[in-house]
C-alpha cells in the first residue's frame, strides 16, 4: 500500500515536470512571456522616470515607497506632492498585475485548448 503511494506520488511529480516542460518550450508562451514582459518594463520605465524605483514600488505600500524614493530638500521636506506620487504609484502597480493576470489568462488558455 505504502509502494503505491510513492508511486503516485512519482508520478505526479513526472506529470508536473512534463507540464512546466510543455509550456516552457511552447512558441506562444515564449513569445507571449517575451512581448509582455518588454512592453511592461518598458512603459514602466516611461511611467517611472526612473527604473530603480520600480521594486520599491511593487515590493512597499505607497507611503513608504514615497519616504524612501521622494528627494527632500536642506530643511527636510519633501520637494514632490505625494498626490503626484501616488498616481504614479498606482499606474506602476496596475500595470504589473494587469501583466500578471493576462500571464496567467495565457497559461490557463493554453492549457484548457491544449487538451
Amino acid at each position: 500500500m505504502l509502494n503505491n503511494f510513492f508511486l503516485g506520488l512519482t508520478a505526479i511529480t513526472y506529470d508536473i515536470r512534463l507540464f512546466f516542460d510543455t509550456n516552457l518550450h511552447n512558441s506562444a508562451v515564449l513569445g507571449f512571456s517575451a512581448g509582455l514582459l518588454t512592453t511592461v518594463l518598458i512603459v514602466g520605465f516611461i511611467i517611472t522616470k526612473n527604473p530603480r524605483h520600480i521594486p520599491i514600488i511593487l515590493r512597499y505600500s505607497s507611503f513608504e515607497s514615497f519616504q524612501k524614493i521622494a528627494a527632500r530638500d536642506s530643511k527636510g521636506t519633501f520637494k514632490d506632492s505625494f498626490s503626484n506620487f501616488v498616481k504614479i504609484y498606482t499606474q506602476v502597480r496596475t500595470l504589473f498585475l494587469m501583466t500578471f493576470i493576462s500571464f496567467c489568462v495565457m497559461i490557463t488558455t493554453i492549457v484548457l485548448v491544449s487538451k
